[in-house]
């Protein structure tokens, strides 16, 4: 009997459950500066077991598993989770669809194009503030390669290939929502400013001039959804799928990306 007691004594030492009533970080490691995995929310059951005298190992239910700091329990005390910081890079595949327009040469001779389409492949710099529910700014040179093709307004002449490539330096600024039932899951909105710093135009195989009037501006409204994943302690990758309105162009640019990142957690 005695030893049973002892038993359900030790059991309860180890397994105590709480319901909290705020949201807590739960860390990877029982260590100052672990990265956080994701966020206890008000009415979670946990369960915990000691760790280290500042730290307790707990699970929450579907979420996982982690750590959360002993203080951080009391009602006394308030919780108020640190900003954390992560740098990286990657790569960014981008295609982007225009409807066809007219445009004028500098001989005034009036043409008419089909639609426009473009695909390229990008790298990026980037940087996060937050682990969830984030802010993340991306630095990009871009440069599209536009495939289309004219025609003169005039009846029964022939068609001519476009071929006009750009290079912009782009500045994404994104806000990012983790949904409680998948923390490693995420969507936001952003918004993007790109600037061409050089173009080149061809019609019908030859070189056609161009001035710094001609370097456009793209002003974009994306939405995207996409997910992070940690490695260790220091490292995680993310993967987003964007959808993006040039609203500045006339006709209206449409863009698609797919992302790839890796962050380094300061």
């Amino acid at each position: 009997m005695h030893l049973l007691l002892l038993l359900l004594l030790s059991f309860h030492a180890w397994a105590d459950i709480i319901t909290i009533d705020r949201e807590i970080p739960v860390y990877q490691s029982p260590a100052d500066g672990a990265r956080v995995l994701f966020y206890g929310r008000p009415g979670d059951t946990i369960n915990t077991q000691p760790a280290t005298d500042q730290y307790l190992k707990v699970k929450i239910g579907h979420k996982g598993k982690g750590y959360i700091k002993k203080t951080e329990l009391n009602p006394l005390g308030e919780v108020e989770a640190e900003t954390e910081w992560a740098f990286g890079g990657g790569l960014v595949f981008t295609s982007l669809q225009q409807k066809g327009k007219s445009f004028e040469t500098s001989d005034e001779v009036q043409y008419t194009t089909s639609s426009y389409s473009s695909t390229g492949l990008a790298p990026f710099l980037v940087g996060q503030m937050g682990a969830k529910d984030f802010w993340r700014l991306t630095v990009a040179e871009k440069q599209t390669h536009y495939k289309s093709s004219a025609s003169k307004n005039v009846p029964g002449d022939s068609t001519q290939s476009i071929d006009l490539q750009q290079t912009f330096i782009s500045g994404l600024l994104q806000k990012a929502w983790n949904p409680a039932f998948a923390p490693k899951m995420y969507y936001g909105a952003g918004l993007e400013l790109a600037k061409a710093t050089a173009v080149n135009l061809k019609l019908g195989g030859s070189t056609l001039p161009t001035t710094s009037d001609d370097e456009p501006t793209y002003f974009g409204l994306q939405g995207f959804v996409g997910g992070e994943w940690s490695l260790s302690h220091s490292f995680s990758v993310y993967g987003e799928g964007r959808l993006e309105y040039i609203v500045n162009q006339s006709p209206a640019i449409y863009s698609y990306e797919v992302a790839a990142g890796l962050l380094y957690w300061l």
